[in-house]
């Protein structure tokens, strides 16, 4: 994979676009549909977290991985892909984009936390994806999220994302 460490732009265009995890649960300013309302809910409950640690797992077509690491501390972000030095900037709210078809699609065990799941399809710059999210019954917080293109094509990939909100999470750097 290519090296991503020159260049404050570089940077920059690289975390707006790795940071999944932010843009799958983002929610719209305004959502034609009340069934999206707990989504667009779980985005403004992201935004007030003071600590958050997320995994995001590429899965390409050829069945190759790459992995990338976020963790927020108040108002700073860190990241790293794979192995890299980490990062650290500014923390930025997440991104509004808009999102249709919101539907609960049950409950479900996550380990020992019960979970609801949600559906959706997210539009995002290059396409469609529909997002899976599970997210905990007692915090309101997702534990994992996996999202694939509507409409995938030979550049397509899926993603995965694990999250944590603990107390012990450190300062990466």
């Amino acid at each position: 994979m290519e090296s991503y460490t020159n260049g404050t732009d570089q940077w920059r265009a690289v975390l707006i676009a790795s940071l999944t995890w932010l843009t799958v649960l983002v929610l719209p300013a305004a959502a034609a549909e009340d069934g999206c309302a707990p989504i667009r809910a779980l985005g403004k409950k992201l935004d007030a977290v003071a600590k958050g640690k997320v995994i995001q797992t590429f899965i390409f077509s050829s069945g190759n991985t790459s992995t990338e690491e976020f963790i927020i501390i108040n108002a700073k972000q860190y990241w790293r892909r794979g192995k890299e030095a980490w990062s650290v900037g500014p923390r930025e709210p997440f991104p509004m984009s808009k999102i249709s078809n919101c539907e609960v699609s049950g409950e479900e065990s996550v380990g020992a936390t019960q979970t609801d799941v949600y559906e959706y399809d997210r539009q995002l710059e290059y396409g469609k994806a529909r997002v899976r999210i599970w997210v905990s019954k007692d915090t309101g917080l997702p534990l994992k999220s996996y999202f694939k293109d509507i409409k995938p094509n030979a550049a397509s990939f899926e993603r995965s994302f694990t999250f944590s909100f603990a107390d012990e999470i450190r300062e990466p750097i």
